[in-house]
């Protein structure tokens, strides 16, 4: 239980960790896995083929004193010597002489190593050992050993070649010392990378906060410097960077938007305290000052209505909100839009052009409301007696399309890419007395984004405009 709330506790405090020190600790910690792996491979490697070396060399020495033995040569000490030359080898070779199964043996090799495992005492024990190699540690010293039996001439010879491994396993322990300083250097060495790479990565990542904190919605000029290297950090930068851009655009619209609504109310405004002031001072008295102060009053009240409408409008769409959206016939909202049209008088000549049925997911309200914008619009501002929009509706692929047509004034071409701005104004020396606020077309614009549309606009001056709405067919 205690294991388990310590290992919570070290996970708890490692998440607490800031990302440098996480990137830090995981990268000492992969090399140190990595490089006590590698020592141990090393130190395991060697003595496996320190271990293989020495069965061979006691291999062949055993050979050779079989071979000396069946070459009845006379068993001698200093002749059995030689035949290792090797001075981590000795040989111990004893003679049976009654063949009962007892070794009364007679040392022909008297070994110079006193540490040696004493002698076995019965053939028995012997057997239990021949042919396979033996670890022994006798007083400290470390041996591998072989012993075998070789029947000749009637006689049994025991030998027994050992060879001690120290020498080995000193240069085993040298070799641990200096990899455990190694280890520990290394481990160190790792920590100070560690910290150094993490620092070098995340410090893109430190200027992007610095950034944020200098930044305040009064001043969003501020940028990050982007690495050259192209990778996540920089991406990470230019996207900043990039939403900074967004923010800065949309504030400076919002500042200027806020700027239009005041100008456009502060007009109306003034001139309601004017007419006010000066019903309070003559109106009383003259009936014909009352009654123009009355109707210019309501005028700009009305305009007033209308504006908030639009702005009220314009708010409440901003976030992109869904709309409620059902199956309409485009034909039956542009007849209906032109049948108002027609009986409100206006000088103007309102058309639907195409048999075909064109259909689209939407709102009927909403898109009667952006044809009425375009058919103000056309009314509006045309230097023409009589007006004439004409409505095209047809199929194309994967859309269902709306052209509305006017013989107007045209639009001037620098002026198209700005007509979609809120109280933007083309030629405002031309529409001194053309009443508006420029915010239509803005709603329009909108409306067409809530139908997943889009818009296009064609125009040439004092020839007309051409407005083509894409939407998705139903």
């Amino acid at each position: 239980m205690r294991k388990m709330r310590n290992k919570f506790n070290f996970i708890k405090k490692y998440k607490s960790l800031s990302i440098g020190n996480k990137i830090t600790l995981l990268y000492a910690a992969v090399f140190t896995v990595t490089f006590i792996t590698l020592t141990v491979f090393i130190m395991l490697n060697t003595w496996y083929y320190y271990q293989g070396v020495s069965e061979s060399e006691l291999l062949e020495t055993m050979d050779k004193v079989i071979s000396y033995i069946k070459s009845d040569n006379e068993i001698a000490a200093d002749e059995i010597a030689k035949l290792s030359p090797n001075r981590n080898i000795e040989i111990r070779l004893f003679v049976g002489e009654d063949g009962n199964g007892k070794i009364d043996m007679i040392d022909k090799q008297p070994h110079k190593n006193p540490h040696f495992p004493p002698p076995l005492k019965n053939k028995e024990d012997f057997d239990k050992k021949k042919e396979r190699f033996e670890t022994e540690t006798v007083k400290g010293i470390h041996y591998i050993s072989r012993r075998n039996i070789v029947e000749h001439n009637g006689r049994q010879y025991f030998i027994e070649v050992f060879r001690t491994n120290e020498s080995e396993r000193e240069v085993l322990r040298d070799f641990a010392v200096v990899f455990i300083i190694a280890n520990v250097l290394g481990i160190i060495e790792s920590f100070k990378i560690g910290r150094f790479i993490s620092k070098k990565v995340l410090n893109p990542i430190s200027e992007i906060t610095k950034t944020a904190e200098r930044i305040s919605i009064n001043d969003l000029s501020k940028r990050i410097n982007v690495p050259e290297s192209d990778d996540e950090v920089s991406n990470l930068a230019l996207t900043f960077n990039d939403m900074l851009g967004r923010l800065e655009t949309s504030f400076e619209k919002q500042k200027q938007f806020i700027s239009n609504a005041s100008h456009e109310l502060k007009t109306p405004i003034s001139v309601i305290q004017g007419y006010a002031s000066l019903m309070d001072r003559w109106g009383k008295s003259d009936p014909e000052i009352l009654q123009e102060s009355i109707d210019s009053i309501k005028d700009e009240t009305t305009y007033m209505s209308n504006l908030i409408n639009k702005l009220f409008f314009l708010a409440k769409n901003e976030q992109n909100e869904k709309i409620d959206k059902i199956k309409i016939s485009l034909n039956d909202v542009v007849s209906e839009v032109i049948k108002e049209a027609s009986v409100l008088g206006t000088n103007g000549e309102f058309n639907i052009i195409g048999d075909e049925e064109v259909n689209v997911m939407g709102d009927s309200n909403l898109i009667k409301q952006l044809l009425w914008v375009f058919f103000e619009n056309a009314i509006k501002y045309s230097d023409k007696d009589y007006i004439k929009v004409n409505v095209c509706l047809y199929c194309e692929k994967e859309f269902s399309i709306m052209r509305i047509s006017d013989n107007g004034m045209g639009i001037k071409q620098e002026d198209i890419p700005y007509i979609f701005d809120r109280f933007f104004r083309g030629d405002k020396s031309h529409n001194k007395t053309v009443s508006g606020n420029g915010l239509g077309l803005s709603i329009a614009e909108i409306i067409v984004r809530h139908h997943d549309g889009k818009i296009e606009v064609f125009s040439e001056e004092k020839k007309g405009t051409d407005f083509v709405i894409k939407f998705p067919k139903a």
